[in-house]
């Protein structure tokens, strides 16, 4: 059986730019076994891409409807992506994607992958221009938010890298930021969450790489931590962007299987061996 999964999908209902239904035809004809939509859900800050309330029974009636429409070929699962400054009932799907896309405090709010301009602004008014400090909070806040809320998937662990391509906002090798990473990588580990192997940014910000970088997978992997693949699709194209690498990728890391979602007849996460 194909193993080609993704865990993590969106649709032109938020954010994305295909429909549920030419993503769903995208991945059957790549020989996907299955496929998990995770529409951001509604949040408490106001944004640009999370759900809106009164979507949220549209969305999951479209989710619900492709599933049946592929039921005995493809097993398509109806999942959300609750981030840590939002809210979702989580009993209404059949999984959690966890991820953390700001910097928070006082009230305020930052952006870890939006406006590299107001990153550094945060950084520098609220860190005195230490960026290793400033991804070492973001990094707390992640493994905070997934010690308490327990999702089934933590999402793109070091996001914020997206707005480092230049390497001015923060030094990666800090000492402090790897081992804020580490601490937060053990506090995914105890919530139970599989850590997913992201391939979106390679697709759509240009990162030469899935998240997490290699530090962070490796350690992953020492620790016991299982893995699963997610090409945070927005485009039906690039529904196995960087699938061709990825096997490799965890392979490097030390990982030998890796868990996708369940197709028809098996559990909701299945583990497969990384030939």
């Amino acid at each position: 059986m194909s193993n080609r999964s993704t865990v993590h999908a969106h649709t032109n209902l938020v954010d994305g730019r295909s429909s549920a239904e030419v993503m769903a035809q995208t991945a059957f004809e790549k020989g996907f076994v299955s496929m998990g939509f995770t529409e951001h859900a509604p949040q408490d800050i106001p944004g640009h891409w999370e759900m809106k309330e009164e979507l949220r029974p549209v969305y999951i009636a479209q989710v619900r409807k492709v599933a049946k429409e592929y039921e005995g070929r493809m097993r398509i699962h109806l999942g959300i992506e609750r981030d840590a400054l939002a809210h979702e009932d989580r009993s209404l799907y059949d999984y959690v994607l966890g991820s953390n896309h700001y910097l928070y405090e006082d009230g305020q709010v930052c952006a870890a992958d939006g406006d590299p301009t107001a990153l550094r602004v945060w950084r520098d008014t609220r860190y005195g221009g230490d960026g290793g400090a400033m991804v070492a909070e973001f990094f707390r806040l992640s493994g905070k938010y997934a010690e308490e809320y327990r999702p089934d998937v933590f999402a793109h662990f070091d996001l914020i890298k997206k707005t480092n391509k230049t390497g001015d906002l923060y030094n990666p090798e800090d000492p402090r930021v790897i081992d804020a990473g580490f601490q937060a990588l053990e506090q995914i580990l105890a919530s139970g969450a599989l850590l997913e192997v992201n391939t979106g940014g390679m697709a759509r910000s240009g990162q030469p790489r899935p998240y997490p970088d290699p530090v962070y997978l490796k350690r992953w992997h020492e620790m016991g931590g299982r893995v699963i693949v997610g090409s945070d699709c927005h485009l039906a194209t690039q529904i196995d962007a960087g699938f061709d690498m990825v096997d490799e990728y965890m392979r490097q890391a030390g990982f030998r299987t890796a868990w996708r979602l369940g197709s028809f007849g098996e559990d909701l996460f299945v583990e497969y061996p990384l030939d």
